[in-house]
């Protein structure tokens, strides 16, 4: 459940960029940017529609490598 007032959008930018912000690391994580260090998940459907869609992942890459279910752990 998101806290009351935030936006879906807002959640995300939560987790990824304002937390590496916060650890003052956000010049190597946090965004997808050139340069920046980044692990992916590709999730079917639009989080912003409907943030359980970040539980339907596709792929995951760690590293630079895709990982298939049952790598991941």
């Amino acid at each position: 459940m998101l806290e009351e007032g935030m936006t879906t959008a807002q959640a995300i930018e939560s987790a990824t960029y304002l937390g590496a912000k916060c650890l003052k690391v956000d010049s190597l994580i946090g965004s997808l940017e050139e340069q920046k260090l980044a692990d992916l998940i590709v999730v079917k459907g639009n989080p912003l529609e409907d943030i359980s869609n970040l539980k339907n992942i596709q792929h995951v890459f760690k590293g630079g490598v895709r990982l298939y279910p049952d790598q991941i752990h």
